[in-house]
């Protein structure tokens, strides 16, 4: 089940807009820090009446576009549980969803230590 289902309300964009890191952040996703230079999504919205912002990364960015392709949307800060989900629970055993969610888990390092490239979604098939 995708999490989008669990999700009670709607959220209302105030801005969101890919902006170049100035100093270090923080993605709310993968935990790792967006180094100066980095591109990263700064979001704020509002949702039930309150204020919040996420900043996200921009190999985040991709998962997060996989599920909403997958599944019509996604939970800020659960990505990862949820590409998870899919994996274990759902069966959906495809190189795509594997590479995301090993990607998430080396916060984007390769062995070496070096981020990777940011990754590609395969096209759909129609």
């Amino acid at each position: 089940m995708c999490m989008i289902e669990l999700a009670d309300g709607r959220v209302t964009i105030i801005h969101q807009i890919t902006r170049k890191a100035r100093k270090p952040h923080t993605c709310g996703e993968c935990y790792r820090t967006i180094e100066v230079g980095e591109y990263y999504e700064d979001f704020f919205g509002k949702y039930d009446g309150l204020l919040y912002k996420e900043i996200t990364c921009s190999h985040c960015t991709v998962p997060r576009e996989w599920l909403r392709r997958e599944c019509g949307g996604w939970l800020f800060g659960a990505i990862k549980e949820d590409l998870r989900e899919h994996w274990y629970e759902d069966g959906i055993r495809t190189v795509e969803l594997g590479r995301l969610i090993k990607g998430m888990d080396r916060q984007w390092r390769t062995k070496k230590g070096n981020l990777m490239k940011v990754p590609k979604l395969e096209p759909v098939k129609v």
